[in-house]
C-alpha cells in the first residue's frame, strides 16, 4: 500500500524501484562513468570499472529499467573490418533531474 501511495505521491514514479536500482554501489560508478556524458559500450564501462560484461550488462538493464541510462545503436567503422552495429549507453540527466525533483516533493510530504 505504501509503494502505491509513493507511486501516486510522486508524479508516477517508483520511488522504491529507483531507490533499490541506487542501492548498489557498481550502478553509482556506472552513473558516475557516465555523467561525463560519453556514451560508451558494456565493453568500455567493464573495463573501466573492472566489472565482467555479464554484470554490467545487469546492472545497466536496472539503471535503463528506471530511466537513468539510456542505449542507442550506432555503426562502428574500422578500418580493416567490415561495419557493424554497436551498442551504447549515456546517461539521461533530464530524467534523473525530475526524479530528484519528484522524490524531492514526496520527501516533503512526509515531513509535514
Amino acid at each position: 500500500m505504501f509503494r502505491k501511495w509513493c507511486v501516486i505521491m510522486s508524479g508516477g514514479i517508483d520511488v522504491v524501484k529507483v531507490m533499490d536500482a541506487l542501492a548498489n554501489e557498481n550502478r553509482v560508478r556506472i552513473l558516475k562513468l557516465l555523467s561525463d556524458g560519453k556514451p560508451r559500450t558494456i565493453s568500455e564501462i567493464a573495463k573501466e570499472l573492472g566489472l565482467s560484461r555479464t554484470a554490467t550488462f545487469y546492472h545497466l538493464t536496472i539503471l535503463s529499467d528506471v530511466g537513468f541510462v539510456e542505449q542507442e545503436y550506432k555503426i562502428i567503422k574500422e578500418p580493416s573490418s567490415p561495419a557493424r552495429v554497436g551498442s551504447f549507453y549515456r546517461i539521461n540527466k533530464e530524467k534523473i533531474k525530475t526524479m530528484c525533483s519528484e522524490i524531492r516533493k514526496l520527501l516533503e510530504t512526509l515531513g509535514t
